[in-house]
């Protein structure tokens, strides 16, 4: 079984918790015996996944198409990114937001500045709307 830290959420009738892991960045539900609390070794680590939206972008909402065509260019790749700003809310460490430039730097001719694809994409989905 593997272990991960986690943030309780809200706990559910069926006996499921709803946890946000920190370490990675996504809510799960978890059934409610699988919960230890955490040693307070592990309490003072650094944690691993932090809030990020894209840099250069003026959309709030993206289309399922959209979302689709960014987690293609995304999802198990090594990009660079390139921090633009920290947003901190006091008090909560997890609650740290970055907003970032992505870019691919895998091929030799050119980079590819993922903000710039979005909002190609961007404009040719709604006018194709």
């Amino acid at each position: 079984m593997d272990w991960h830290r986690v943030q309780v959420k809200g706990i559910l009738a069926n006996g499921l918790v709803s946890v946000f892991e920190l370490d990675y960045g996504k809510h799960e539900l978890v059934r409610s015996t699988f919960l230890r609390p955490l040693i307070e070794e592990f309490r003072q680590l650094p944690f691993q996944a932090i809030t990020a939206q894209l840099a250069g972008t003026t959309q709030r909402q993206w289309s399922e198409e959209a979302s689709m065509l960014f987690r293609n260019h995304v999802e198990d790749r090594a990009l660079v990114a390139q921090v633009e700003s920290v947003c901190e809310v006091k008090g909560e460490l997890w609650e740290r937001r970055l907003s970032v430039y992505l870019v691919d730097t895998t091929t030799e001719e050119r980079d590819l500045w993922i903000h710039s694809l979005m909002a190609d994409i961007g404009g040719e989905l709604s006018s194709a709307a």
